[in-house]
């Protein structure tokens, strides 16, 4: 899977919002927003990374056996 950009998880989140009535002005509210997607992107990328590398060593091992 490619990585997910930061700003396509707020991107996608505010236009999730907007659709259900709730408009993300820029401000303090739309900061922790970001930076909450910002962390929520980092942490499902290195989770992905991850996962692709333990998927690897699973399919070395199997091969092996």
């Amino acid at each position: 899977m490619s990585d997910i950009k930061k700003e396509e998880m707020f991107g996608n989140l505010k236009g999730f919002l907007k659709s259900k009535g709730i408009d993300i002005q820029e401000g303090s509210y739309a900061s922790g927003i970001r930076k909450g997607c910002d962390i929520l992107t980092d942490t499902v990328n290195m989770s992905q990374r991850a996962l692709e590398r333990a998927k690897v060593v699973v399919d070395k091992g199997l091969d092996q056996a």
